[in-house]
């Protein structure tokens, strides 16, 4: 079979949408198409064709000259055309006049038609789908009703094609077109931090697609973008987070929703402290951190590619940070009235477990890491099952947050940094909980060396 393909492939055994996709090529005059599914040896011995094609995506996104999109359909058998009626794409146009005005033409349009269209469509569900559209240049989608432009400059469609519309959400500041773009479009005030915050919204976008492999694509499935990333922002890469913003990034959150939970499967893939050790949706932080709040101090951080001297955007054995910080052990109650809240010390917080609920009346650790004005965010961690002292794994993300509609906030804010520092409140740290004590006793806080795995 695989012989008789690399000399030919007949079209008629082509699915209803490679053919279609075929047809579109050569309507727009572009000699080659590349199909992954045709192009790649889907069962080669060991996979070795897919290993090595998949490590070079991203550039065959990023040369291309179209991604062609069929967003409407939900397998192969759906195509990319569908019949409609000529009224159904014909823009609307309003004549309106009124008593000493001229008659003035309108076109209207739902500015919310193509969000929704794109947003249900069962391919742009898919996390393998989001590496595509960011890094092809350009994208025409063939929804239900009509096509949807996108590009670098405009996203448009057939009802307005004379209107452009500018979305900041392409996340396209991977192509060097954005790179002038305003600061406030990204909520950030520091240039630097804006591959990280472009960053986060891809990675949340990410997890809230499907896998059908998730135990070998997960980190594979976005490390075009990662890559793409790495020169932009001219940082290494930590299976799913980055070395500079480090201490920032781990402060993502498992965003379980019915019928999608989040679950850290048996099978390693990640470290505890990555996103990508999880199955599940996730929210990554995006917004503005200031250093002067960190409560952490991140000593050396590490990854094992899955293969000797292996691609370091693809999968890994093992990873670790070493950090020093501060450790409180505080029980935890169930404030029943909100889901994602409890209490740790006399402090109402926000408390949100990567899979597993925190069990009533039993001891958090819990690690800060930022201490600031307005907020107090940290993680729940767990010895790991080893016999290395002060070895950690993450179980979740706790914040006592500020917000100016309420006072009550800060009242809990205190109550937690009191309870951090009353000795009859929070449970003893013993040698067993860290590797080493550390001099540094800012704001009345012991401070602890400490790995996270």
């Amino acid at each position: 079979m695989l012989a008789e393909m690399q000399q030919r492939i007949e079209v008629s055994r082509l699915t209803k949408t490679f053919r279609e996709a075929m047809e579109v090529t050569k309507r727009l005059g572009v000699r080659y198409i590349w199909i992954d599914s045709l192009c790649i040896i889907q069962d080669s011995e060991l996979g070795v064709d897919w290993e090595y094609e998949s490590k070079l995506m991203g550039n065959v996104y990023r040369h291309s000259s179209c991604n062609i999109a069929a967003t409407k359909s939900l397998d192969g058998s759906g195509g990319c055309f569908t019949t409609r009626h000529v009224f159904d794409v014909r823009p609307c146009v309003v004549d309106a006049s009124w008593t000493g005005s001229p008659g003035t033409k309108y076109t209207c349009d739902s500015s919310t038609q193509m969000t929704h269209d794109l947003k249900d469509s069962m391919l742009l569900n898919r996390a393998w789908v989001v590496q595509e559209t960011i890094l092809a240049p350009r994208t025409l989608h063939f929804g239900q009703h009509q096509m949807y432009w996108e590009c670098l400059q405009l996203t448009t469609c057939e009802t307005a094609p004379a209107r452009r519309r500018f979305y900041a959400n392409k996340l396209s500041l991977l192509h060097e077109s954005w790179q002038n773009q305003p600061l406030a479009m990204f909520n950030v005030a520091d240039p630097a931090f804006i591959d990280y915050h472009i960053w986060g919204q891809v990675v949340t976008k990410f997890s809230h697609g499907g896998l059908t492999y998730p135990e070998k694509d997960k980190l594979i499935a976005i490390s075009s973008i990662a890559k793409s990333l790495a020169i932009a922002a001219h940082d290494s890469y930590l299976a799913g987070l980055w070395c500079k913003p480090l201490a920032q990034q781990l402060r993502w959150v498992c965003n379980s929703v019915p019928g999608q939970p989040c679950l850290r499967p048996e099978t390693y893939r990640a470290p505890s402290w990555s996103w990508a050790s999880i199955d599940g949706p996730i929210i990554h932080p995006s917004y503005p951190y200031k250093e002067q709040d960190s409560a952490v101090r991140i000593g050396d951080a590490r990854v094992v590619p899955a293969k000797m001297g292996g691609d370091p955007f693809g999968p890994v054995v093992a990873g670790y940070i070493r950090l020093v910080g501060t450790l409180v052990k505080l029980v935890y109650k169930r404030a029943s009235e909100f889901e994602g809240q409890g209490w740790l010390g006399g402090a109402r917080c926000g408390l949100i477990p990567d899979e597993k609920k925190f069990v009533e009346n039993t001891v958090l650790c819990c690690l800060p890491l930022e201490l600031g004005a307005e907020s107090v965010i940290g993680l729940v961690i767990e010895l790991a099952r080893t016999a290395r002292r002060g070895e950690y794994v993450r179980r979740g993300y706790f914040a006592v947050l500020y917000n100016n509609a309420s006072t009550d906030v800060l009242e809990f804010k205190r109550r937690f940094m009191d309870a951090c520092k009353n000795k009859d409140v929070r449970k003893e740290v013993t040698a067993a909980d860290y590797e080493a004590l550390e001099d540094d006793t800012r704001d009345g806080f012991p401070r602890y060396r400490i790995s996270l795995v």
